[in-house]
């Protein structure tokens, strides 16, 4: 993971989901951006890139809202902007899912995930990321092969 939180803000950190074949450095430049302006940033690899193991968008699902989300939300106590790229779209809406401002205030927590910014990304209906198939009417396009 890479972290650069800034003491005492009260300014929402921004978690960067990079995409299925990026690694946290593609977004040095922009953390840096962010970082001048006072904002914190977190990034990490997701446990599907650069694996030969069966890693499901479930797995890297739960890294997300597990590893990168509740940590800033819960422990550092900051808001969250989320910025996903490409297939990380996917697993970081529906790691998301839940974290908002109405839901996290049900539970009595006070810091949530503001918006969400996609760049690129693959998104799925109902936001859980699980049935990418559904957005093509429940059917692969012919030249989209499943293995």
């Amino acid at each position: 993971q890479q972290c650069m939180l800034m003491d005492n803000s009260s300014k929402p950190v921004f978690v960067l989901v990079p995409g299925a074949a990026q690694t946290p450095s593609h977004y040095a430049y922009l953390q840096h951006l962010l970082l001048r302006e006072g904002y914190g940033t977190l990034s990490a690899l997701l446990p599907s890139v650069g694996t030969g193991d069966k890693v499901t968008v479930e797995d890297d699902t739960e890294y997300i809202r597990s590893r990168m989300l509740l940590p800033v939300l819960d422990n550092e106590n900051h808001d969250v902007i989320l910025i996903s790229y490409s297939y990380g779209g996917l697993p970081a809406s529906a790691a998301a899912k839940g974290l908002g401002k109405s839901d996290r205030a049900a539970e009595g927590k006070t810091t949530s995930v503001l918006g969400q910014i996609f760049i690129a990304a693959i998104l799925a209906k109902g936001g859980d990321g699980k049935d990418l198939v559904a957005n093509f009417g429940g059917q692969l396009r012919p030249h989209i092969q499943a293995d």
